[in-house]
């Protein structure tokens, strides 16, 4: 089905739209409808739908703009512009927004608009079919291509290739073209690879290799000083010739790289990041400068997901033995006792040193896989694992710390449940088995026959947190997991979860996890 967006400030035109034709017959699903340019937007962003079809003047953004800011998003989304006016400057306009077709509202029937889906669908169907041509005409080309540069390339890294006359012999049998001129290496690497590579629609090392050089090579098409090369399974490396003075190398070199991350990033579900090297004058110091740039690889842990480093970064403390001691003599006997409110407050505190940047990223993960393997002993688990070390960047490495404390929280908060008192047992029971209607806490109160002000005391005493954070909690997980397990519509969802808005679960579930439904389904 082609995911169809529809917006309109009138809701009655907005009704008409969505009866006046048997949409799913000719291929096309509505997925969601907004009344105004912004919800719009926030829709577009979430759903990233095929197709929008929106009225121009609408309240906030209008649709011209709206369309204009969607296809920033995402380029290939097809736009119809349905509106009152006949004014050739909005045709003008609905022209340089590259809108994909135009209708008035007073003449618009049932056939008419059956008309500009067909055109539509066979827009996307073309351009499809072409990009699945090109994709497998490209990578039958360059898949022999792809394993002789790579060998090329290490070669010189390891130092089997030294001499300038022998490097310039291969490349010119490879046809690359090498420049004698100053360069920079640009080496840009998967992030999280082992945690994140079951997100990325190409799970197989070579063909994921062989997109990415695709998308590389596509941004520097115009740069004639840049070549590109697979390097090892994460990561490729740009040999960038640079004359020019540093100030250049920031605005154009960096734009470029940034865009290539962007792209990766849109299209394969995976996060990049560059790490930048001084200029060298010989390619007698290739290797040189790849060591350079590869060592950067921990400058950007920090800082996250998809940055950019030109110089590395130095942390004050490599030794954890003294923090780690002190802190274990008041962690271990809180694991012990379980005492909840301990343990959430010394895992602040550690975060809030961690997070003040000054030990090395090693030492980072030495002392969370310590520190996890003391929950594990804890929680008494038949088998005990290391955490997963092999990471690019401090928040996915938390992500995985944090699957072992909560792992941890949930058996203390079983412990607990099973003393809980049999009035708040059966409305947890209700909740789980019915969090798709309009639970409140007062509906809730009568369902065990208290009033309202003395069961919430009662479940905030029994279940540790107040009533309606617990709700909260429990829509925004089901809804997580529709999010990533099914395809259901953020329509579909917020009435799954018993909200009825889907702008108004938009900003809850923000502002409870810090990303967008859409965040959280891309990168699923």
């Amino acid at each position: 089905m082609i995911s169809t967006v529809i917006a309109d400030d009138d809701i009655e035109m907005l009704d008409w739209l969505e009866q006046i034709i048997p949409w799913e017959e000719y291929g096309f699903k509505i997925v969601a409808r907004a009344q105004s340019g912004s919800e719009a937007l926030e829709i577009c962003k979430a759903e990233m739908p095929d197709v929008i079809i929106t009225d121009i003047t609408m309240p906030s953004i209008s649709g011209l703009d709206l369309i204009n800011e969607i296809k920033n998003i995402k380029p290939d989304i097809k736009s119809v512009i349905i509106t009152c006016h006949e004014d050739f400057s909005y045709a003008q306009r609905a022209l340089k927004v590259e809108a994909d077709d135009y209708l008035l509202k007073y003449t618009l029937t049932s056939q008419s608009l059956i008309e500009v889906l067909k055109r539509l669908k066979n827009k996307l169907n073309t351009e499809s079919a072409k990009k699945e041509e090109m994709y497998l005409l490209n990578k039958e080309i360059a898949s022999n291509r792809t394993v002789l540069e790579e060998k090329f390339i290490t070669d010189i890294i390891d130092g089997n290739l030294v001499k300038w006359e022998e490097i310039q012999r291969r490349s010119d049998v490879l046809k690359i073209k090498l420049s004698e001129k100053p360069f920079r290496i640009v080496c840009s690497f998967i992030d999280n690879y082992d945690k994140d590579i079951e997100n990325c629609p190409f799970t197989e090392n070579n063909l994921l290799k062989f997109c990415i050089m695709n998308i590389a090579e596509e941004i520097m098409q115009n740069e004639r000083e840049v070549k590109c090369f697979p390097y090892g399974r994460d990561k490729i490396i740009m040999i960038y010739s640079d004359g020019s003075s540093d100030v250049f190398m920031k605005q154009r070199t960096l734009l470029r790289i940034k865009e290539f991350l962007n792209l990766v990033k849109g299209a394969l579900k995976m996060n990049m990041s560059s790490c930048v090297s001084s200029v060298y004058d010989s390619f007698t110091d290739f290797g040189t400068a790849v060591k350079e740039a590869t060592t950067m690889r921990d400058s950007y842990f920090f800082e996250g997901n998809g940055v950019i480093i030109t110089q590395k970064k130095f942390f004050p403390y490599s030794d954890i033995c003294g923090y780690l001691d002190q802190f274990r003599k008041d962690f271990i006997p809180a694991l012990n006792t379980g005492d909840k409110s301990a343990i959430n407050k010394l895992l602040q505190n550690l975060y809030a040193i961690l997070e003040s940047k000054t030990y090395t990223p090693a030492a980072t993960k030495k002392m969370l896989s310590k520190i996890a393997l003391d929950i594990q002993l804890a929680e008494n688990k038949e088998e005990n694992k290391d955490i997963q070390t092999n990471i690019d960047t401090y928040q996915a490495l938390k992500e995985i710390f944090n699957k072992v404390v909560d792992s941890y929280l949930e058996n203390l908060n079983g412990t607990k449940h099973q003393a809980i008192r049999k009035e708040i047992e059966s409305v947890l029971s209700f909740i789980k088995a019915n969090l798709n209607e309009n639970i409140t806490c007062e509906s809730m109160a009568s369902l065990v026959n208290m009033n309202s002000s003395y069961f919430s005391r009662l479940f905030k005493s029994e279940v540790g947190i107040n009533f309606s954070d617990y709700l909260i909690g429990k829509r925004i997980e089901k809804a997580t997991n529709f999010l990533k397990k099914t395809e259901m519509t953020i329509e579909e969802i917020t009435k799954a979860v018993g909200l009825e808005q889907p702008s108004y679960f938009y900003k809850l579930y923000k502002k409870v996890t810090g990303k967008t439904p859409g965040e959280v389904r891309n990168n699923k």
